[in-house]
């Protein structure tokens, strides 16, 4: 199933030479690449899951995905950094948006996934069970966070999603009715 879920996400990448994949876990979406033909590697912190990805022949480094950024000299023509940025703090984005842009070759594709803030599914049921989960963060800030370290914004789901916002009356009608002191 989840092989199928990432499958679409290849595309981003059609035409890449070299794809760093942070934070790959069990390398789903290394193996994803795999299948179309993509050269990829990948970067996870926790040893015995690089173990797993690298028993299906997956090229995994087992490392910190922002001290490996701030480590290596290579250079990507596409990075995935699928459900990671939730794990970080603030400070932490920052940091790694300016290592993904600085790893980046002229014209690579970075491609972004991570919780819809928005998705009371998501706000209620999903998100909170995951201990490690530090905070949303909104589209509209990554984008706009993306754009000061050089990383331009092509496609978003989030702008194929209706956001319509219930307007709010100046004056709401009391749920309540108004009882005046002395009455």
């Amino acid at each position: 199933l989840l092989f199928k879920v990432q499958r679409g996400n290849t595309q981003h990448f059609v035409g890449c030479k070299r794809v760093l994949d942070l934070a790959c876990g069990v390398g789903i979406f290394l193996d994803c690449l795999r299948h179309d033909g993509i050269d990829a590697q990948g970067v996870e912190r926790d040893f015995r899951i690089a173990q797993y990805a690298r028993g299906m022949g997956l090229d995994v480094t087992v490392a910190d995905a922002l001290e490996f950024l701030d480590q290596t000299q290579d250079s990507f023509d596409g990075v995935h950094c699928s459900h990671f940025l939730e794990h970080l703090p603030f400070e932490a984005v920052q940091r790694l948006l300016g290592l993904i842009a600085s790893r980046m070759i002229k014209g690579g594709v970075p491609v972004l996934v991570f919780p819809d803030p928005e998705s009371i599914r998501s706000q209620l049921l999903g998100f909170w069970r995951d201990p490690e989960h530090v905070r949303f963060y909104h589209p509209e800030l990554i984008t706009m966070m993306a754009a000061t370290v050089g990383l331009e914004l092509e496609w978003s789901s989030y702008m194929e999603q209706p956001h319509s916002v219930a307007p709010f009356a100046a004056n709401p009608t009391p749920t309540h009715p108004t009882h005046r002191v002395g009455e």
